[in-house]
């Protein structure tokens, strides 16, 4: 049995220490937990997933007290079958957020507020996801209600068995399907498709913890990574929650061009072998059209990220690649909404194990590149095999014309 303590910052006012400390205790601790204000206090709610082999799925929601710690008995909602994932959103007059329920036909809300689903569980619109496989031991948590067109309601860009469906939100819990549009390259066959996935390994996803920052990246492809995946018949076991026999490129919402609205990009085959990036601008007064407004081709292979470097307010684009300990970064700087991959801003070298870069911003709120791996010296593995973590910061203070980070980096942390 694992425990997570918390520690709740509160002002002088309320009490004389500077927090409040609370105990959870979960037999898999690391397990998804969600902080959301669903009962409109202003606090935000500690939120997991519970599995009972004699009663199925729950949620858990432990709310947050006046004094900055958590009630020790949870509030229990049972998590029907037919639910695939769920997200939150304020839809209702009630204050607090409300659960957004994903099933496999439609999508419906539900108010904590109100015990049970009679007369408290409503259908927001009807829509055939890819696939329905829900995991039966495990509520999952999805980000995908998001105001998109900055209108004060929550939309929903959703994946269907061939293409996806953006539904802008408006009041009284209600949804109009504003556009639809496919990932898929419809201009190649789906056998030139098929040859060309295997390239395809870069894909975009949302990093939830950065807000409109979104990254590009194998490990966490887009609001439906875990979901979306091409699925093999001998392919037992998964934790997938939607499966599909045509997979389709994920997309997501990024600041993209220099406006203040979200746009829609996505990476799928091109006709030349290599991947294809497609973004689709959001306009004030029409919203999104059903074909891409800037194509082009790049290289998809290896780890891509769209996240912003150089705080101009629009997401740029860095392409992690190698193998081993070989590894090289280049980075694409946003052009108005569009990239050129033939000559990238910069390319940084760099050897070690199991790279990791991410871009991050120091107390000082400078942006700085932050890469982490591990070394192995030929001498201490044969001593006591140990191998080294190294984390190297590189800031843009000294950069040169037209880079982007310095050329070396400001500090070496090696534990």
């Amino acid at each position: 049995m694992l425990g997570l303590t918390m520690l709740c910052l509160l002002t002088e006012a309320t009490a004389q220490s500077n927090y409040a400390a609370f105990e959870l205790e979960r037999e898999e601790n690391w397990r998804p937990m969600m902080l959301e204000d669903v009962n409109g206090d202003d606090a935000k709610d500690i939120i997991y997933s519970h599995y009972d082999p004699a009663i199925g799925r729950e949620l858990h929601i432990h709310h947050q007290q006046a004094d900055g710690g958590f009630a020790a008995t949870p509030q229990r909602i049972e998590v029907k079958t037919e639910i695939i994932a769920i997200g939150f959103a304020d839809l209702r007059p009630d204050p607090g957020k409300e659960l957004v329920l994903f099933a496999d036909s439609g999508v419906f809300s539900l108010s904590t507020a109100q015990a049970g689903y009679a007369g408290n569980l409503k259908l927001l619109l009807e829509w055939d996801l890819i696939a329905a496989i829900p995991d039966l031991e495990e509520a999952l948590f999805t980000n995908i209600p998001t105001d998109i067109n900055g209108d004060g309601f929550a939309d929903l860009l959703l994946a269907g068995d061939d293409e996806y469906g953006l539904f802008f939100g408006g009041p009284d819990e209600t949804f109009t399907l504003a556009t639809r549009f496919t990932t898929l390259n419809e201009d190649i066959t789906p056998v030139q498709r098929a040859n060309n996935e295997s390239d395809l390994d870069g894909r975009l996803g949302i990093n939830p913890d950065q807000g409109v920052v979104v990254e590009l990246r194998v490990e966490l492809p887009s609001p439906f990574e875990g979901f979306v995946e091409q699925w093999r018949e001998n392919e037992l076991e998964s934790g997938s929650l939607l499966r599909s026999e045509q997979w389709m490129p994920g997309a997501v919402l990024a600041q993209l061009n220099d406006d203040e609205l979200l746009d829609i990009a996505y990476i799928n085959a091109g006709e030349n072998g290599l991947g294809q990036i497609n973004i689709h601008f959001q306009q004030a007064d029409s919203g999104f059209d059903s074909t891409p407004n800037w194509q082009s081709d790049l290289n998809s292979s290896g780890e891509l990220q769209l996240v912003e470097m150089n705080q101009d307010g629009k997401v740029d684009l860095l392409r992690l690649s190698g193998d081993g300990d070989d590894w090289t970064a280049r980075l694409y700087l946003n052009q108005a909404g569009s990239f050129n991959f033939a000559e990238p801003n910069q390319v940084m070298r760099l050897s070690g194990f199991d790279m990791n870069l991410e871009i991050i911003e120091n107390a000082e709120g400078e942006v700085v590149l932050n890469a982490n791996f591990y070394t192995i010296p030929v001498v201490d593995a044969i001593r006591n095999a140990s191998i080294n973590r190294i984390q190297l910061l590189y800031g843009s203070g000294a950069r040169e014309p037209g880079q982007v980070f310095n050329r070396r980096p400001d500090s070496r942390l090696e534990e």
